[in-house]
């Protein structure tokens, strides 16, 4: 059900965690089959033998683009810019050896995907903390940014922070997170907030929050998480906030490491996959959210506590289980793109959906697969 062992790009972004809507931009794998919506408890049945990549599949193929000294935690894109961001200080071009022909870039920085170079037009103040979450407005003129930084050049921002997408001009919204901001999704109305803290400007939000995208203050709108929130996940129209982590709670509501809650009153929602895949522990999460529209798909670890690593498709209407992709290994990320699901992590066993054996030491695994939708 696999395809080949993932040939690093030249610019690692294989940090948890790590965006993969770009995975046409930094290469990828051969397609496979899918194991139907088989549980785990039933993956001994038989499965579809592995397919042949397609002209239209991602490949391999390592691509020259920036790099940085550090590494990137989250990739969006507006058009053909991509915007990376994460722990680093400088930027240089592809092929460049560590140390020459450096530019500064502290955190974030913007390239061509076309072309792969750095954009020397976006320029944003420096992050004086890392950056973990990235977002884009309704009307692409705004990047959002979150993570751990309290200053973005001289002036204060508290673990968010809004720019001019074309300069990297800051924007004036400042609201204030007391710790960390995981993830974020926008729509016309309300940028979402997830991740570890619990005041904003002061006032209590446990993990969960709303920024107005006009005003950029704290909106009313209230939802809680009763511990990490590492993924967000807007579905079509609005309908859903989806939301994963290491928490087994939103409102008062069970959710063993993702759920579901409005956009519109914070209420909590049906989300039934969540009774499926439980990773709502401390060593156990759902990493990453992403749509195509129809369905959702969920990237997920664990180390001992929760019950599955590997990347689930639910419906977007209610999270009902579509199939899974139980690889053993943890997943960071995931991407549908055309008529394949791309996920990363590091992958070392999935023959019990088809595809490869126990690999021959838990540091050689794959580090990105790709599955049929």
């Amino acid at each position: 059900m696999v395809g080949q062992r993932y040939t690093r790009a030249r610019w690692r972004s294989v940090a948890r965690g790590v965006h993969w809507k770009l995975a046409a931009a930094m290469g990828v794998i051969a397609i496979v089959g899918v194991s139907g919506t088989s549980l785990p408890e039933t993956a001994a049945a038989a499965v579809p033998p592995v397919r042949d990549r397609t002209a239209a599949t991602v490949t391999a193929d390592a691509l020259p683009t920036v790099q940085v000294n550090g590494v990137v935690w989250t990739q969006v894109m507006i058009g053909n810019v991509v915007y990376a961001a994460g722990e680093f200080t400088a930027a240089r071009p592809a092929g460049a050896a560590p140390g020459t022909q450096e530019t500064p870039r502290k955190n974030l920085l913007a390239y061509d995907i076309t072309t792969g170079k750095l954009i020397t037009s976006f320029v944003p103040g420096a992050f004086n903390g890392e950056i973990r979450s990235l977002a884009v407005s309704s009307d692409k003129k705004t990047l959002y940014v979150g993570g751990k930084f309290t200053k973005v050049g001289g002036s204060k921002r508290g673990r968010f922070a809004a720019l001019n997408s074309v300069t990297g001009a800051l924007r004036s919204a400042k609201p204030s997170f007391n710790n960390t901001v995981y993830a974020l999704a926008a729509n016309s109305k309300s940028v979402f907030a997830g991740g570890t803290f619990t005041t904003v400007d002061g006032k209590k939000r446990s993990r969960l929050a709303a920024v107005s995208v006009k005003t950029g203050k704290l909106t009313s709108w209230k939802a809680k998480a009763n511990s990490t929130v590492k993924a967000l996940v807007l579905t079509s129209g609005s309908r859903l906030l989806v939301i994963g982590g290491h928490f087994t709670k939103l409102n008062s509501t069970s959710a063993s490491g993702s759920g579901a809650v409005s956009p519109k009153t914070g209420k909590a929602k049906t989300w039934k996959i969540n009774k499926i895949v439980k990773n709502g522990t401390k060593a156990s999460a759902i990493l990453h959210l992403a749509t195509d529209g129809e369905t959702v798909y969920g990237a997920g670890f664990t180390y001992g506590m929760g019950n599955f690593e590997g990347i689930y498709a639910a419906s977007s209407k209610d999270g009902t289980l579509r199939w899974l992709q139980d690889c053993h290994g943890d997943m960071y990320g995931v991407a549908p793109i055309g008529k394949a699901i791309y996920s990363v992590g590091h992958a070392h066993y999935c023959e019990n959906i088809g595809g490869f054996p126990e690999t021959s030491s838990l540091t050689t695994p794959y580090y990105a697969l790709a599955v049929t939708k």
